[in-house]
């Protein structure tokens, strides 16, 4: 995407910070997955958390090409199954 870099995908994660953990999405987290009937460890410092990221933005009329309003990561995540209450309260 060379000569791209001024229109990013921008996803911000708005959530409670743990007091010892800091942002516990980057540190990893159990989150129960209605989809799968299973709690799975979310961390978004992983690299496979990039691809369904950027698909989701596609989704939502990114192209990498164009600018679009700063996406709610907790959207992302309820969308993809996640129960999220665990990170707002």
């Amino acid at each position: 995407m060379s000569g791209y870099k001024q229109t990013p995908l921008i996803i911000e994660f708005w959530t409670i910070d743990d007091f010892c953990l800091g942002q516990v999405l980057l540190q990893g987290v159990e989150l129960y997955n209605a989809e799968l009937q299973k709690s799975i460890s979310v961390n978004l410092n992983t690299p496979g958390q990039i691809r369904p990221l950027i698909l989701w933005g596609i989704r939502r009329g990114w192209t990498g090409e164009n600018s679009i309003p700063v996406q709610d990561g907790l959207e992302f995540l309820r969308e993809s199954g996640y129960e999220i209450d665990p990170l707002c309260e």
